[in-house]
């Protein structure tokens, strides 16, 4: 299973975009324990751009991403595999 979010912009406006996103993804949960990395960071994103709710802060840009696999065959026990990257950057200059 994997999944992936984007946003750029205003953090407000990043905040929005990335819910948006993470809501349409509940239909499909992730199995665990991807699913509570996913919430994690989700609730990091909402955190990070409420602290960037000034009406002078700066822009910024978040990405984030993740996937778990598994192997199960006969001659081995199942062995689970996950990744997940996050990345807030501050936009500096950013210009609209």
């Amino acid at each position: 299973m994997s999944w992936s979010i984007s946003a750029v912009g205003k953090a407000s406006a990043v905040a929005e975009a990335c819910e948006k996103q993470f809501k349409a993804m509940e239909a499909y949960p992730c199995p665990e324990p991807e699913e509570s990395a996913k919430q994690a960071i989700r609730q990091m994103i909402a955190r990070l751009c409420a602290a960037q709710s000034r009406p002078n802060a700066m822009a910024v840009k978040v990405s984030a991403a993740g996937s778990m696999s598994w192997s199960n065959n006969q001659t081995e026990p199942k062995e689970v595999a996950n990744t997940v990257s996050f990345t807030f950057d501050s936009l500096w200059g950013f210009v609209e």
